[in-house]
């Protein structure tokens, strides 16, 4: 009898665990299928929280101070650089000033990279001596705090007591 038992013991020791690994996996869908079930609830939730605040949003951006908003952060870089070049006007009313207040003429001017380079020609009459009026302007504006810009070298000097002529460079102080 000892025997038989053995085989029996054997017999339904397969049988046993096979239907214990079954049940197993039937247990282990179950829980996955019922935690997908969760998930995908939750997708559905947040995909639909998702929409009302994308309503949300295109609601806002239809108001006209969001657009303007919109427009000019993403156009600031060019707005900035535009900024820069509308000083232009503010420019040439310091020549003018320069001219009238020193009484020098400017003729022409290049302005690049905040740099303005221009032909100067000082000349003798009532309001004083050519090389005066030089030293004068150069002395003065280099002390004037108002002034626009920064005044670089005087250079390529040419002409005499009545008349000079001679190059000035100008930086726009920041």
């Amino acid at each position: 009898m000892l025997e038989k038992d053995k085989v029996v013991k054997k017999a339904t020791n397969p049988y046993f665990s096979s239907l214990l690994f079954l049940v197993l996996v039937l247990v282990l869908t179950g829980a996955i299928t019922f935690y997908n079930s969760i998930l995908e609830k939750e997708t559905l939730e947040l995909r639909a929280q998702t929409q009302l605040y994308d309503q949300n949003i295109a609601e806002i951006e239809k108001e006209k101070k969001i657009q303007i908003f919109a427009l000019l952060q993403a156009n600031k870089k060019t707005m900035n650089s535009l900024e820069g070049r509308s000083q232009i006007t503010k420019i040439i009313n310091h020549i003018d000033f320069i001219q009238e207040k020193y009484h020098i003429r400017l003729i022409g001017f290049n302005l690049s990279s905040g740099k303005l380079e221009t032909k100067a020609l000082v000349e003798s009459n009532e309001t004083g001596i050519a090389y005066q009026k030089v030293g004068h302007f150069v002395k003065e504006y280099r002390k004037d705090s108002e002034a626009l810009f920064e005044l670089g070298f005087v250079d390529h000097v040419s002409g005499g007591e009545n008349s000079m002529k001679f190059n000035v460079s100008f930086s726009l102080k920041q």
